[in-house]
């Protein structure tokens, strides 16, 4: 970044998105002075001071710190640690205690992830499987040091042997629950930790009640949260306009008991029916378990309706994008080539694998009807499996897709992801 940068609130530029990055053997404090301007026009100046602590391992070892929230590992700082050497890929040779914590693999949440790393997987600092796709996800109330081994690969083919050490710091105080003050660090990190990922929320403002008994009710309530069931539905309700000899009826459920795609009334799904562009965005940000307040930069999508969260968090993300005029059309159905550029971005933002194929649209005899900015996303939906032709000929890019071919969709992406 440069001093001519602009940065905001929300979107692509957001100030979120910046990171500093300590140069190699710097220790101190980096003084960032920055210029603000309000809504109304006024303008404030103040400085960002971020204090950067002398390591105290060796030259290959990589460190972070935590007080109990999980750790995305950084393929940079493995090269920052190198001591001279150009490494490629790393393997490693320990793993952490199960007391201590675990190392997954395109972590989302405690329910959702790729794999649990391992000792034979050689992972990239530039290519899959990335470093940069690990995470470490510490055991809730454990404070202490985790030292994970790993053996280095050069590009010349040569290796090094380094450290990952990651410390869990005490909390001093919970960042949510004022009257979490001196209660164990183990319940402050956890009360912390299940906040963050929606399953349990305060009594009132500032307020978790750490010693009120816990109903029946409650407990299955954060049962449900924590592993993403679709409370009342089981493996989803059964729609009386959905007969068990609908294509789709297996998805259909599925979607819905995962909390993806609800019915259009308590015992209607309309499979036939179209979706819109919301719709769409709400259930990716379900998938997702969406973070909430962002901002929605759309004109078109009013504060406080039902999809603002949504499509703020899809945007932000980049799975959506608007049109001309900074509209969205939330309204506007959506076409099957639509739906497969949105799924396409989200299996970019999960990392699933995205590489480019050939041209599988010249098997279809409407290959030649899909748009240009869809291509690449048909292409990936079709070899993937996630979209299909309505028949063995006929792939129909722009028809408006239905709610059961959008159910079926979301499911094959999601058996993508695991």
């Amino acid at each position: 970044m440069n001093g001519s940068d602009n940065l905001y609130r929300g979107g692509e530029m957001s100030v979120s998105n910046v990171t500093f990055m300590p140069a190699v053997g710097f220790s101190g404090v980096a003084s960032i002075p920055f210029t603000a301007w309000t809504i109304g026009g006024s303008q404030v100046s103040g400085t960002v001071e971020v204090t950067v602590k002398a390591g105290t391992g060796t030259l290959t070892t990589v460190q972070y710190a935590t007080y109990g929230t999980p750790v995305a590992l950084r393929a940079y700082d493995f090269q920052a640690a190198a001591a001279g050497n150009q490494p490629v890929s790393l393997r490693f040779t320990g793993l952490p205690d199960e007391s201590q914590g675990r190392l997954y693999y395109q972590y989302v949440s405690p329910v959702q992830y790729s794999w649990q790393a391992d000792v034979t997987t050689d992972y990239s600092l530039s290519g899959d499987p990335s470093v940069s796709n690990l995470t470490f996800l510490p055991k809730a109330g454990y404070t202490g040091v985790v030292n994970i081994p790993y053996t280095a690969t050069n590009a010349d083919g040569s290796t090094y042997s380094g450290n990952l050490r990651i410390t869990m710091e005490r909390p001093g105080a919970s960042a949510y629950f004022r009257d979490l003050a001196g209660a164990a660090p183990q319940t402050i990190s956890a009360a912390d930790f299940l906040h963050d990922l929606g399953v349990v929320n305060g009594m009132s403002p500032n307020q978790y009640g750490p010693s009120l008994s816990i109903r029946r009710g409650d407990f299955c309530l954060m049962l449900c949260r924590a592993f993403q069931f679709n409370a009342g539905s089981g493996t989803g309700r059964f729609f009386t306009d959905v007969p068990a000899s609908h294509w789709a009826a297996q998805a259909i459920r599925e979607a819905n008991g995962l909390g993806i795609l609800n019915g259009v009334s308590a015992d209607k799904f309309a499979p036939s029916g179209t979706l819109n562009r919301a719709m769409v965005a709400t259930a990716l940000f379900n998938l997702s378990h969406g973070q909430k307040g962002y901002d929605a930069s759309f004109t078109d999508v009013p504060a406080g309706s039902w999809y603002a969260d949504s499509v703020a968090w899809a945007s932000r993300t980049g799975v959506v994008q608007g049109y001309d005029g900074n509209v969205f059309k939330p309204l506007d159905n959506i076409t099957r080539e639509q739906l497969a550029v949105m799924l396409f971005r989200y299996a970019k933002l999960t990392d699933i694998g995205t590489v480019g194929f050939g041209n599988e649209l010249g098997d279809f005899d409407d290959g030649g009807e899909v748009h240009a900015w869809a291509e690449e996303a048909m292409v990936w939906c079709v070899v993937n499996g996630i979209i299909t032709g309505k028949t063995t000929k006929i792939l129909a890019p722009t028809a408006t897709a239905t709610r059961a071919e959008a159910a079926t969709m979301l499911l094959r992406m999601v058996e993508l992801m695991k």
